[in-house]
């Protein structure tokens, strides 16, 4: 960190009581102002000199600041530093992360985001760096215990992280690396520094990959999910509910934790405006290339009737197709309502879009789909956390879902859209 430039007041030359200057003194005067500045710039350039290197982030430079108390009143610090190994960025920013954050709030954990290169999907190492960014000395470790539950009707025992215990089995130090990756796309999520004393104070605590998933994931009731997941208890995954209704408490809790937590750089805003300038659209997100976990792809022709419709209903609207399938692309590019994120990447058959290109350039990519899709009233779609990540940004985008057999009546879709 450069060190600080004291400003110091220099005394004025002085002047006769009538407010002129002495005689003769002007000469003096103009040589004592430049010997003056000359020494400044070479205590400045010095100064420079003996200072570290710091590296800033290109898209957005925050200013250092030393925060005193930034950590006080909580008991201890969380460091969320990975995801699972499979996700993409809808998946790791909106569901690993979110529910890391949830379980902070739980045992009031201050948060500190700074993602390691495991969820190898989202992590690109020429933009998020690999090079060492600091080295921390907690004051403790802890590591979450368990906490678990029995289903009677499955007859099998959960688990899920519970409250923080000490743990003796660590490094006394903490190195990480490269930029973090959640500072490429969003503001910090709390005052968490490093060098605070209060933060010094408290102790380390960071979930194992299994308290991560299936732990957090699939198990705690209060986690945000986006489907009904392989291998949860049936007590969370409710079968005797529709989608809708087991939704419902799902997106509430995640539109209030996005709330919180997403606050998108503001480039992402203006790539997102640019995509979708519309006030009045509906959103369509078909997801077609590597679509797995017992989720269907939907036909673009199911897709169909409701795009006519909303083009008859609202012709001065748009439709904002967010998609990973360029044959998609190809057969909505000749509808006039139609609008698209140009220049992207996309996938002709079943190859991930994060398969195919930069790690960093796709992650753009999904979270303007995301940040464009939110800015709708209507959004038709299936399983997926994209689509639900839009939902949490904005609560009162109205949902459609054509993949879990739900579906919706026309009558009650064009009501809806006139009505809207």
């Amino acid at each position: 960190r450069p060190k600080a430039v004291v400003e110091t007041e220099t005394t004025r030359p002085s002047r006769a009581l009538d407010g002129r200057r002495p005689k003769g003194g002007k000469v003096r005067i103009c040589l004592k102002k430049i010997s003056f500045l000359f020494l400044l710039t070479i205590l400045a350039v010095l100064n420079l000199l003996q200072s570290p290197t710091i590296h800033f982030d290109s898209e957005h430079t925050a200013e250092a600041v030393h925060s005193n108390g930034a950590c006080s009143g909580f008991n201890g610090i969380l460091h969320i530093s990975r995801g699972d190994a499979e996700g993409a960025a809808g998946t790791i920013f909106f569901l690993f992360v979110l529910n890391q954050l949830l379980y902070a709030e739980e045992y009031n954990l201050i948060p500190w985001i700074h993602l390691n290169n495991a969820s190898y999907h989202v992590y690109d190492e020429v933009v998020h760096g690999i090079d060492e960014y600091m080295t921390i000395h907690p004051a403790e470790w802890k590591k979450p215990s368990w906490h678990r539950f029995h289903d009677p009707e499955m007859n099998m025992t959960f688990a899920y992280p519970g409250v923080p215990r000490k743990d003796i089995d660590v490094t006394k130090s903490l190195t990480v690396y490269g930029n973090g990756v959640w500072s490429s796309y969003f503001e910090p999520v709390s005052r968490y520094s490093p060098e605070d004393e209060s933060c010094q104070k408290l102790p380390l605590v960071r979930l194992s990959y299994s308290q991560i998933i299936p732990g957090l994931h699939l198990h705690t009731p209060y986690a945000l999910r986006a489907w009904r997941y392989r291998g949860m208890s049936s007590i969370l995954r409710k079968d005797e509910l529709t989608y809708d209704e087991w939704f419902r408490p799902i997106r509430r809790r995640g539109s209030l934790a996005a709330k919180r937590y997403i606050r998108f750089l503001p480039y992402l805003h203006k790539l997102a405006q640019a995509a979708n300038p519309s006030s009045r659209c509906m959103a369509v997100h078909i997801r077609h290339s590597d679509k797995a976990n017992r989720r269907k792809k939907i036909p673009l022709r199911k897709f169909l009737p409701y795009i006519d419709a909303y083009s008859e209903l609202v012709p001065s609207g748009n439709i904002f197709v967010a998609t990973d399938s360029s044959l998609v692309i190809e057969q909505l590019r000749n509808s006039s309502q139609v609008i698209f994120q140009g220049d992207v990447i996309r996938s002709n058959n079943t190859t991930a879009v994060f398969r195919m290109h930069a790690h960093h350039d796709t992650n753009v990519q999904v979270l303007v789909d995301i940040l464009a899709m939110s800015r709708c009233q209507v959004i038709l779609h299936g399983l997926s956390a994209v689509s639900e990540a839009s939902l949490y940004l904005q609560p009162q985008l109205y949902s459609i879902n054509l993949e879990v057999g739900e579906g919706i009546e026309m009558e009650v879709f064009r009501n809806r859209i006139m009505n809207a």
